[in-house]
This record gives structure tokens, C-alpha cells and sequence, in this order.
């Protein structure tokens, strides 16, 4: 049938709505699905981290000084005259590194920072933190249960630098917001962030029920023995000063009242969260002589954001565009993606600045209204995960400038969503003081979007042409021209069948394969949506065809830019180049699983790995499917053979090839196989000779990082082991793995890449950037996974 034979004429406005709502009931029963909601399970080992541990203990007023040769002194004043208490080699090139935590012997915390005196001389202060002690366990007291009854505590963020955050119950309709906050009764914890390295102040209120109890002896401690120390403000108020741990770690300091025997009351919690900080360049472009004052935004942008550990970098230029601006004159899709016209604009730009351009930094264009526009949208533009966004200054008032900016940003670098997303239950706007609502001058940031900024966007091509080439990869979805109700010409599927109205413009059309409707509603503007209106970017004509063609070519990815999506975490340009590298497909689903698992050390760390190597790759895209958001595999039941045969690419090597089901079945008895080896070691290799045992351990030598199955160190010798674990007929290493084992036996330093560091006896072994020299190569390998005599066996010694 041609697509003149599909048109159906209305000259009745009556009639062309009663079939627009007849194409609705049509399509009823296809139905978007709310996605499973992830939460984030952080690691909750409660470990600070000090920038040092002294090997001597820090006298009760001690005096800090550090000297031009890289060691800082401890005074002890308490003898007369004062005496040297010990000393630490801070570093080599003999420059401060202040300010910095440190913890002596006996687990006391300080916070040292220099000064300058009032004649010019530098001193360093201190600040007691606290105290690692004995941890708690479930006989001290009941972490389930808050005695209310008694007292509660109420934290705030006082006089603190960094974010703080309680549950707004405006979000307690969307399941994803609200399962990032623990709630204990009526008690919700509330969140506090620091970036690894930082300490800050957090201000504790004391709220008696029950006058027996004495404010002055609440404990602030955490189940893992940090005693923090805390200080008197005023009445019943107190401030304590948290120091950061790992990152991703979460500390619980709970607040405790002391009831005898080692027993405690719950009288409240806060939940400290620690991430690594980062930097973001900024390039501020003026645009036919149109400013900003540069000072004040960057002033702004270092205020909202340096609250979750990020810093702006900024510099200026100038531009000249002689063309009109009119950037929303395109009608739907504007709000997700770059327009032809910004398209336009964007490749002016890079043309003038030609090699200068810095795919690491990004661009806001300061320019004069869009006539096209006059609501909040058009104030400021910067589609999710894009490196260009806009500010349209002449429709901003003047006191709102930066704060639009900062909003835009949030949008742009770290894909961050508006608060009345549908993803986040529909709240109304203007009604909050998230950066990400409309609110005018709001800055806060939540802690749901922390774990989001913890990961910049993977960023959307500027340049790029998504409509463009998803028209050349699926001609016969945009062969049909139609009128839109507002006159203007669009392309769709040369079947769809036009419903038009008296003018002959088409108000609704349906996709026959499908049976879905597509229709207009003037919202100042005419938008289209599916799904009798809908509000959804993934409810535009172009996202279906996306969605329908992507889960037929690209499953795999597919999937996950689907995943993540719902999280708000990343962006995935999968449109012109679905999946470039392998390394692409394993830091996505890094992202999904570390934003939603809590999984053993083993996974992560695979994940984590250069995962160049074939081997690798199989892994993690194994770990994809077997783990899958909240238990539910990340791609669907249909789309299984396809997922099967990508799998299958990247194990080509395997012999003979496995199916589907074998491949699983073999991943999953390899997992097993490591962890038991991993338990044998430690009888092989005992801690009463000194050796101790860490699982799953990444290198980098020569460029590329490898995982080593097992690390094991001697406190007798001060010497390492690399042990290799290998299941099934291969004992063959991969390529990175023998990168590794060639470096080593060639004499050179490994660097330690793994987060956590290793402590022994209050001794730290190596941390992240440690390089060390490994004297002997263990491979333990099994056809069945039955260990042996000559299951591990030593292959290379110094």
C-alpha cells in the first residue's frame, strides 16, 4: 500500500480528535514500565583514611613542626624542657602539604593546617579529632532502633564546608530517591559528604525526652571504634569534626549514650559518604560582546559545587557569529539534544578556534536572547552529557546569572536531571532548593546526586548529527514528508498513516508495525509525544526509532545506556558509534554496578582492569548479565541471542566454542574455583610465618594493568608473591597477565592500582601508586577445580 493510500482526511476537528483518541485505545496496551529502582550500596566499611600514621604516639598538648627537609617534628610540652616526641618523613621535595590528618600509635586523630603568625612566621595548628578504638558490636547497642524515648539527636551542617543532606518527603513518591536514605523508625539518617583527604565540622543537636540523661557524656563513634571528639557550642548543641575515608566508603557515627557494661542507647546516626575530588575546565566564551562577570560566576560555581569536592578552572574568549540566533525554532527534542541550529553555531565555533579546541574542557557561549523563546528554558541550554551549553543573558536577571549557569552545568557535565523529572515522581516545579528545580537562587545539592556528580557524563558529540544518521541507518523510518500542525516539514516512516486536519497539516500518525500513535500538544509550542502525551524525551518519534533499532544491532549497549538512563549517572553516545572498544562496554557497566551492587572485591576489581584483553571482556559482560539491575538482567529475554553472539565474538579463542549456557556455567565455576584457592593459600601460606593473603590486587607495568588473583606478603621478609589462578584446560596466561609476569621477572617495580591499601599492624604496605617488587610467581591451576598436591605450584622465584 503507498503512503497515499494510508492518509485519512478530517475536515471535522471533531472527528480527526475522536480517532486520535481511537489510535490511544489502540495502542493501550503497550505501556511504559516504571524501571526497577537500584540502590546505591556503598561499601559502609567506615574507614578514615589519615593522610599519615605515625609509629609513635602524639604526646596530650603536642607542638607541630615541620622543617625544610621534608619531616615534621612532635614536640612534647608537657617536660620541661620541651623534648621530641618522634618524627615523620612527610615527603622528598621538601614542600608543605598542609592540611592533613594524621594518627599516631595509639589510634589519636589530628587535623594539622599552617598558619602564619603576626610576624609573618608559618606554624602549624592541631586539632584533635578523635580516637580509633575497640569496635562495637551488636551486644554494645541496637543500630535498628533509635530509643526516642530517652533523647534523639538531630544533625545539622553547622558551621560545615562541604554538603549535607536530609530526605525532602516531596521525593517520597519516587522509589529511587527514596531508597537512598535509611530511615530507623521515624528517625531518617541524614547524609554527609567529603572529599577523600577532607575533614568538616557537623553540628549535633540533643533533643531530651527524658531529663536523666546528660548531654555532656553523648558519644559520637562509629561500629568500626572511631570515638570522635566533640566540642561544646552552646545549651545542648555539640560539633564534631569527621575525617574522610575511601572513596565510595560510608562512615555511620552514631550518637550513643553510655548505659554501663559496654552498653549503649541510640539516640541517632549520620551517614558520612566519601568521594574522590575533581576538576572541571571551564571555558567562558563571550559572544558578540556579550559578558558575564567571570570573578563572580567562577566565585559561584566553586561555591554550589565545591560543597561535593569539585573545582572550576576558568578561562575566557570572545566569539563573533554573524548569523540569527534562534536555537529553539526546532519544536520537540530540543530539551535532550543540540538543535541543527546549535549544531550550526557549535561548528562556527570550533572552526575559529581550529587545534585549540580541548575535548576535556567545557564551553558556555554567553549570548543575547533567543527570539524564538521567553519562558525559563530558553534562559540557559545544555543538553545531558553535552560539552556546549548557553546562556541567553538578556532574558536572565541579573542576580540569577551564576546560578543558571551552575544549573546548566549540572545538566551538561555530570548529566544531572531536573528535580521534576518524571524519573523522580512528578513534583511540582519551583517547590524546592535543589540547584536542579527552577527555584530562582536554589543551590543545594542532594546526596543522590552526589553519587551522579561522582561520575562526569560520558559526553554527547557537540558537533554530532544524531538525527541525521539515524535517518542514513533507517531510511525507510523517515522516508514519508508530513506537516506538522504548526506548518513546519518532518520526516517519518513510510507507512505511518497521517491524520490530518482541515489545513492538511498531520496532527497524529500511527506506526503500523506497532500500532503506536503519535500526536501534537500546544504547550505554547506544539511538542510531540507518544502515548497520548506523555512527557518523556524518550517518548519522541526519534527515541522510538533509537530504541527499536538499538535493541536490534547494539543489545548489549544498548541495555546499559537504558540502565544507566534511569540513574541519571552517564550519558552514552550509542547512535553513530555504539560500542568503539571494549573498554567502553566495561566502564559503563562499572558505572551500573557500582552505582547499584554491593559486589565482592573480585568483580570490581575485574571491571576495574584494562580490560583490552578478550578474556576481560567476557568477564564483564558476563557480570552484566549474571548481576543486572536489582537481580534483573540488564538485557532483556529477547534480545538474549543477540547478547550471545557478542559474547561469542569476544570468545572466539575458546576451543571448542561454547554455547550460551556453557559459557555461564564456566564463568560462574571459575569465580568459585579463585575464591577457594584463595581460601587454600592462607593454609599453604599462614600468618603464623608472617605471610598474609589479599585477594584480587591490580598492576599497572609497561602501559597496560593487570589483575593478580592473589597477593601475598611476608612481615618476616618484607617480600611479595603474585599467585595467578587458572580454571579448565587453558593455563594459559592473557595478555595483559603475562605483560605483568614478563615486567617481574624482568627486575622491574610493579605499581599497585588497587584503592585500598594494605595495613599490617598499623603498618601500611603499599597504597594506590605504591610500587613494589614482587621476588616469586605462583600459577594455582585445576582442569576440574579440585585442588591437589601440585595445584599451586611455583614457577618463577628471584
Amino acid at each position: 500500500m503507498s503512503t497515499q493510500q494510508h492518509i485519512v482526511k478530517c475536515t471535522n476537528k471533531r472527528i480527526y480528535l475522536l480517532l486520535v483518541l481511537l489510535c490511544v485505545m489502540l495502542c493501550a496496551n503497550v505501556k511504559a514500565q516504571e524501571r526497577d529502582t537500584i540502590k546505591t550500596q556503598n561499601t559502609a566499611n567506615g574507614i578514615i583514611r589519615p593522610d599519615y600514621t605515625f609509629n609513635f604516639i602524639i604526646p596530650e598538648n603536642p607542638v607541630f613542626v615541620y622543617d625544610t627537609t621534608g619531616y615534621l617534628i612532635v614536640y612534647d610540652y608537657s617536660t620541661q624542657p620541651p623534648t621530641e616526641a618522634g618524627r615523620q618523613k612527610l615527603n622528598d621535595d621538601g614542600t608543605p602539604v598542609f592540611p592533613m590528618t594524621v594518627k599516631d600509635k595509639n589510634g589519636n586523630v589530628y587535623r594539622l593546617t599552617e598558619e602564619t603568625d603576626e610576624n609573618g612566621n608559618k606554624i602549624i595548628s592541631s586539632e584533635y579529632l578523635g580516637k580509633q578504638g575497640t569496635p562495637l558490636t551488636a551486644d554494645n547497642f541496637d543500630a535498628d532502633r533509635i530509643d526516642s524515648d530517652k533523647a534523639i539527636v538531630s544533625f545539622e551542617k553547622g558551621a560545615g564546608r562541604y554538603a549535607f543532606d536530609k530526605f525532602d518527603v516531596k521525593f517520597s513518591g519516587s522509589v529511587r530517591i527514596r531508597d537512598k536514605y535509611t530511615k530507623t523508625g521515624d528517625y531518617s539518617v541524614p547524609w554527609k559528604f567529603l572529599p577523600e583527604g577532607g575533614t568538616d565540622k557537623i553540628q549535633a543537636k540533643i533533643i531530651l525526652v527524658d531529663n536523666s540523661v546528660n548531654p555532656a557524656e553523648v558519644m559520637f563513634q562509629t561500629p568500626q571504634g572511631m570515638l570522635y571528639e566533640k566540642k561544646h557550642i552552646e545549651g545542648n548543641t555539640f560539633e564534631i569534626s569527621a575525617v574522610a575515608g575511601v572513596d565510595n566508603d560510608v562512615q555511620q557515627i552514631y550518637a550513643l549514650y553510655p548505659t554501663g557494661d559496654g552498653k549503649f542507647l541510640n539516640l541517632g546516626r549520620i551517614d558520612v559518604v566519601t568521594y574522590k575530588p575533581q576538576t572541571q575546565k571551564l571555558v567562558v566564551v563571550s559572544v558578540n560582546d556579550k559578558t558575564v562577570n567571570t570573578g563572580e560566576l567562577k566565585a559561584k560555581l566553586n561555591e554550589i559545587y565545591g560543597e561535593v569536592g569539585v573545582t572550576f578552572e576558568m578561562e575566557t574568549d570572545t566569539f563573533t557569529y554573524n548569523n540569527t540566533i534562534n536555537f529553539f525554532e526546532e519544536g520537540s527534542g530540543w530539551f535532550s539534544r543540540y538543535t541543527a541550529a546549535m549544531k550550526s553555531f557549535n561548528i562556527a565555533y570550533r572552526e575559529r578556534i581550529g587545534a585549540n579546541y580541548d575535548k576535556d574542557k567545557n564551553y558556555l557561549f554567553i549570548l543575547d536572547g533567543d527570539a524564538s523563546r521567553s519562558d525559563r528554558d530558553a534562559q540557559g541550554f545544555m543538553p545531558l552529557g553535552g560539552r556546549f551549553g548557553y546562556l541567553f543573558v538578556d532574558k536572565i536577571p541579573a542576580d540569577q546569572i551564576n546560578s543558571i549557569a551552575a544549573h546548566e552545568l549540572g545538566h551538561g557535565i555530570w548529566a544531572l536531571k531536573h528535580t521534576f523529572d518524571n524519573d523522580y515522581g512528578n513534583i511540582t516545579v519551583n517547590t524546592t532548593d535543589n540547584l536542579m528545580d527552577y527555584t530562582p537562587l536554589a543551590n543545594h545539592l542532594a546526596k543522590w546526586q552526589w553519587e551522579i556528580i561522582r561520575y562526569p557524563a560520558l559526553f554527547t558529540d557537540p558537533f554530532g548529527s544524531d538525527e541525521e544518521g539515524m535517518q542514513k541507518k533507517m531510511p525507510n523510518y523517515f522516508k514519508q514528508n508530513i506537516i506538522n500542525p504548526i506548518g513546519r516539514g518532518e520526516l517519518t516512516h513510510e507507512d505511518a498513516i497521517p491524520i490530518l486536519d482541515e489545513n492538511e497539516h498531520t496532527v497524529a500518525y500511527i506506526i503500523p508495525d506497532v500500532e503506536k500513535t503519535f500526536i501534537w500538544i500546544n504547550e505554547d509550542n506544539f511538542r510531540g509525544y507518544f502515548e497520548e502525551g506523555k512527557k518523556s524525551a524518550k517518548s519522541s518519534y526519534l527515541s522510538y526509532v533509537t530504541d527499536k533499532y538499538e535493541r536490534q544491532d547494539n543489545p548489549i549497549s544498548w541495555g546499559m545506556y537504558n540502565a544507566v538512563s534511569d540513574l541519571g549517572g552517564f550519558v552514552l553516545e550509542l547512535i553513530d558509534s555504539p560500542i568503539e572498544t571494549s573498554k567502553n562496554l566495561a566502564t559503563g557497566l562499572w558505572k551500573i554496578v557500582t552505582l547499584q551492587f554491593d559486589i565482592e572485591k573480585t568483580w570490581n576489581r575485574i571491571i576495574n582492569a584494562d580490560l583490552s584483553d578478550a578474556a576481560y571482556v567476557v568477564s564483564t559482560v558476563a557480570l552484566g548479565y549474571l548481576a543486572g539491575p536489582k537481580g534483573k538482567k540488564i538485557i532483556s529475554t529477547d534480545d538474549v541471542p543477540r547478547f550471545q553472539e557478542t559474547l561469542l565474538e569476544y570468545s572466539a579463542k575458546t576451543a571448542p566454542r561454547l554455547s550460551w549456557t556453557e559459557v555461564l556455567a564456566l564463568f560462574e565455576k571459575a569465580r568459585q574455583f579463585e575464591i577457594v584457592i584463595s581460601q587454600h593459600l592462607k593454609t599453604v601460606y599462614t600468618i603464623e610465618n608472617g605471610y598474609h593473603v589479599v585477594r584480587q590486587v591490580y598492576f599497572k607495568v609497561d602501559g597496560v594493568m593487570s589483575i593478580a588473583d592473589d597477593l601475598i606478603y611476608n612481615t618476616n621478609t618484607g617480600k611479595f608473591i603474585l599467585n595467578e589462578t587458572k580454571y579448565g584446560a587453558s593455563n594459559t596466561l592473557r595478555k595483559n597477565q603475562k605483560i605483568l609476569q614478563d615486567a617481574i621477572k624482568q627486575g622491574k617495580k610493579v605499581e599497585v592500582r588497587t584503592t585500598e591499601e594494605l595495613i599490617i599492624d598499623g603498618k601500611r604496605i603499599y597504597k594506590q601508586g605504591t610500587e613494589i617488587e614482587i621476588s616469586e610467581i605462583v600459577r594455582s591451576h585445576s582442569i576440574d577445580g579440585t585442588i591437589i598436591n601440585n595445584t599451586i605450584q611455583t614457577l618463577w622465584t628471584k
